[in-house]
C-alpha cells in the first residue's frame, strides 16, 4: 500500500472514532462552510502529511483506490456538504485529486493536530514549568464529560445524561472588538452542528422540560469560550450579526442555520423526551411483524386501514389517559408518538410514512373517501389533545384531588391550531418547524438575558 493508501486508513479510522458529542464534529462542518478548505491545501497541516500524499498522487493507482474510495465514503458520512462542494468545484475550479488532497489535508489538521514544542531542561526551559504547561494543555485539550446536577434529571429522579463539553480556546479570549468574519462563521456553524446531533438532542431530551432552554444556551455560551470568545461579549456581538453582515449571503445562512438549530434541537428533545414510554407504558402499539414497508407509495387499502385505525385508537380512553398523564405543553409531542408508533402497527417505517402522508392531499385529490379519512384524522389529532386537557384538568390523568390546577381552577390555554397542526404533521424529526412545541423558554443567546448578562 501507498504511503497516501496508509494515511487515507488513518483517517478513516479516525473519523469513525468520532463520537457525535465531539467538538470535532463543529470543527468538521466548519471546513465545508466554504470553499477554502477544497481550494487549497491546509497550511496547518504537519509535513508528514505533504510527504505522505504529494501533489502528483492519482487516486485511481494501485494501493491507493480502495483506501480513498473508503476515506471517501467516511467524509460524506461525516458531513454531507462535501458532496455539494465537490459538484459545485469540481471540474470547474480543480481536479478531483486535488479536490480530495486538499481537503484531506484540512482533515488531517483538524484530527491529527500538531503537539506544540515543549522546551527541554538544561535548553534554555525549566523541565518542571514545561511539564505542568504540557499538563495543562493535556488538561484543557480534553473533553470533559460532565453530569448535570441530580435537579437536573429527568422525572423520577433520574440523572441526566452526560453534557456535550468543548475545550475551551488556548489563550486570551476575546473580549472586546468586532467578532471576525471567520469567527462568526465558526461559531453559528459549528455550534448549530453540535445542537442537531443525536448526542445533544439526547442529553437535551433527559432533561426535565423546563431546564432545557438554560441547558442549551450553557452550551452556546461554552462554544464561544471553545472558538476563543469571551461569553459575555460573544452575546453582545451575535446581536449585531445581522447588521454588520446584511450583505453577506455566507454569514447571515449560517446565523439563521445557528437560530433554527436553538428551536429545532430543542423541539427535537421534547419530543423524543415525549415519545420515550415510561416504564410501564411500552409501546402502546406494537410493530407489526416481518420488515417493515420503506419505500415506494402507499397503496389506498394500506393508507385507509392507518387512518381510520390510528383515529379510532388516538380518541379510545386508554390513549386519552396516556395523554392525559402528561402536562399540557407535553401532549401533541406524545400524540405524534403514537401515530408514528401506528405506522410501524400497520407495517410502515415511520419517516416514509410521514413523507408518504405529506403527500395524501394532492395524490388523491379526487378520492372523496381517502380525503373523508384524512379529515377525520386530523380532527381527531386535535380531539385526543384536547380531551386529555380536559381530563386532566377535571383531576384525571393520575393526579389525585384537584390536579396541579387546582379546585375549580381552569384548564391551561393554548393554541389548538398549532396542537393539532403539530400532532397532525407526522414529519420526520428537524424537517418540519412546529413539528412538536418547544418547552417554554428561549433557546438562543440574547443580550438582556440573565443567562447571558
Amino acid at each position: 500500500m501507498s504511503s497516501a493508501g496508509t494515511l487515507c486508513k488513518e483517517l478513516t479510522a479516525r473519523l469513525a472514532s468520532i463520537e457525535s458529542t465531539s467538538a470535532l464534529v463543529a470543527d468538521l462542518h466548519l471546513l465545508s462552510s466554504s470553499d477554502a478548505a477544497f481550494l487549497q491545501p491546509s497550511t496547518a497541516a504537519s509535513p508528514a502529511f505533504a510527504a505522505a500524499w504529494p501533489e502528483e498522487q492519482q487516486l485511481d493507482e494501485e494501493g491507493m483506490s480502495e483506501p480513498f474510495l473508503a476515506l471517501a465514503a467516511a467524509a460524506l458520512e461525516a458531513d454531507a456538504r462535501v458532496q455539494k462542494r465537490c459538484g459545485r468545484l469540481v471540474p470547474k475550479k480543480l481536479s478531483e485529486a486535488t479536490f480530495w488532497r486538499n481537503y484531506s489535508s484540512a482533515l488531517h489538521a483538524v484530527l491529527f493536530p500538531q503537539e506544540p514544542a515543549v522546551p527541554a531542561a538544561g535548553a534554555g526551559g525549566d523541565a518542571a514549568a514545561a511539564a505542568e504547561s504540557a499538563a495543562d494543555a493535556a488538561a484543557e485539550a480534553m473533553t470533559k464529560l460532565r453530569l448535570s446536577p441530580s435537579g437536573e434529571g429527568g422525572e423520577g429522579g433520574a440523572a441526566a445524561l452526560p453534557a456535550p463539553s468543548f475545550a475551551r480556546a488556548a489563550g486570551d479570549l476575546q473580549s472586546s472588538g468586532a467578532l471576525s468574519r471567520e469567527k462568526v462563521l465558526r461559531f453559528a456553524t459549528g455550534i448549530a452542528a453540535v445542537l442537531m446531533s443525536d448526542g445533544t438532542i439526547d442529553y437535551l431530551a433527559s432533561l426535565p422540560p423546563e431546564a432545557m432552554p438554560a441547558r442549551c444556551i450553557a452550551l452556546q455560551r461554552e462554544y464561544l469560550e471553545h472558538c476563543g470568545i469571551e461569553q459575555e461579549h460573544g452575546c453582545k456581538q451575535l446581536s449585531q450579526v445581522p447588521q454588520r453582515f446584511g450583505g453577506d449571503r455566507e454569514v447571515l445562512a449560517a446565523f439563521q442555520e445557528f437560530v433554527k438549530a436553538c428551536q429545532n434541537s430543542a423541539q427535537a428533545a421534547f419530543l423524543r423526551r415525549a415519545s420515550a414510554p415510561s416504564a410501564d407504558q411500552g409501546a402502546r402499539f406494537p410493530p407489526a411483524g416481518g420488515e417493515l414497508l420503506s419505500s415506494g407509495p402507499l397503496s389506498r387499502e394500506l393508507l385507509l386501514r392507518f387512518l381510520a385505525g390510528v383515529s379510532s385508537a388516538l380518541l379510545s380512553g386508554d390513549a386519552v389517559a396516556d395523554l392525559a398523564s402528561l402536562p399540557p405543553e407535553a401532549m401533541p409531542a406524545r400524540c405524534v408518538a403514537l401515530q408514528r408508533q401506528y405506522l410501524e402497527h400497520c407495517g410502515i417505517e415511520q419517516e416514509h410514512g410521514c413523507a408518504e402522508l405529506a403527500k395524501v392531499p394532492q395524490q388523491f385529490g379526487g378520492d372523496s373517501e381517502v380525503l373523508g379519512a384524512f379529515r377525520g384524522f386530523q380532527q381527531a389529532c386535535r380531539g385526543a389533545v384536547q380531551s386529555a386537557i380536559m381530563t386532566r384538568a377535571r383531576g384525571g390523568g393520575g393526579m389525585g384531588g384537584g390536579g396541579q390546577f387546582g379546585c375549580g381552577a381552569p384548564a391551561p390555554q393554548m393554541d389548538w391550531a398549532a396542537a393539532a397542526a403539530a400532532a397532525a404533521a407526522l414529519a420526520p424529526v428537524g424537517a418540519v418547524q412546529g413539528l412538536a412545541p418547544a418547552p417554554p423558554g428561549d433557546f438562543r443567546l440574547a443580550p438582556g438575558d440573565p443567562r447571558c448578562g
